[in-house]
């Protein structure tokens, strides 16, 4: 049976978790995502902040829990840089040819989709 020294079944100021260092990454991940957008609005990706918590028992030599690990984790993901041009196929390789109307460049590092 488990032991009771801890009824944890939220996070809290007893369960040793900092809400102040969860909320200050949160930001930083929201403020990266903000500037991402004013840099790049072309690319209509969206921008994304994951909070993952992740809990793992933690047993004794008889297969009992004995404690969890908790592992917080702030992400973000945003789209993609790249570029895409056209180049002219030529007999020893690839020729690149300058930006027309036939010859479109794409992205420019700042407007590629995810």
């Amino acid at each position: 049976m488990p032991r009771e020294a801890c009824k944890c079944e939220s996070l809290s100021e007893e369960s040793g978790v900092e809400y102040g260092v969860i909320g200050v990454e949160m930001n930083k991940e929201i403020q990266r995502a903000f500037r991402d957008c004013a840099d790049r609005p072309t690319a209509k990706s969206g921008r994304k902040i994951t909070l993952t918590i992740e809990i793992k028992p933690l047993t004794d030599e008889r297969g009992q829990l004995h404690d969890a690990s908790v592992s917080i984790n702030v992400a973000s993901s945003l789209p993609k840089k790249g570029l895409e041009l056209r180049m002219k196929a030529a007999s020893d390789g690839l020729e690149y040819l300058p930006a027309s109307a036939e010859t479109e460049t794409k992205g420019l590092f700042n407007e590629s989709e995810e």
